[in-house]
């Protein structure tokens, strides 16, 4: 049985329509401008706290449909005498998603699909092998380091060396 929703197809939705604003139009360019170097962009004359302000509302906004989407995608009684706790560390996956994806929409789609099939395949580890949750996630967690650390690296190679 998969639990697999109609917010498989949303989020892909979402992540395409961010792609689409991000590299194709004059907003998304600023946007990226000012994440990439703020300074730099200023110099260029952008104005810095537009694009972060629309940064806000666009992740704020994003993170509160994605909760909703979640939340409704479950039978009702089950979300509810649960106390939610279906949704429980989401943030905190979707920045290893992010991570993994290397922050681009289409890399996070992709980062998404491999970090649900990963997290599928430990929840059937855990019930059948009886291995702790607690395991899972350091296997998560290196798992997300191995794929992320080479990037990191090369951002801050520069910092490493002094």
């Amino acid at each position: 049985g998969s639990v697999s929703t109609s917010a498989l197809l949303f989020a892909v939705s979402v992540a395409v329509a961010f792609y689409v604003y991000l590299w194709l139009t004059p907003s998304g360019y600023e946007l990226r401008s000012v994440g990439l170097n703020p300074e730099a962009a200023r110099f260029s004359g952008i104005n810095p706290r537009r694009p972060l302000l629309s940064a806000l509302l666009l992740g704020g906004a994003s993170a509160g449909l994605a909760g909703a989407v979640q939340v409704a995608g479950r039978t009702t009684p089950y979300a509810l005498y649960t106390g939610l706790s279906n949704v429980l560390n989401y943030g905190y996956n979707g920045i290893g998603v992010a991570l993994i994806g290397r922050n681009h929409p289409i890399g996070i789609i992709v980062a998404g699909l491999f970090f649900g099939t990963l997290q599928a395949g430990f929840s059937t580890v855990q019930l059948y092998a009886r291995v702790p949750f607690e395991i899972i996630q350091v296997i998560e967690g290196i798992i997300i380091f191995a794929v992320a650390a080479p990037e990191l690296y090369r951002r801050f190679r520069g910092s490493l060396k002094k």
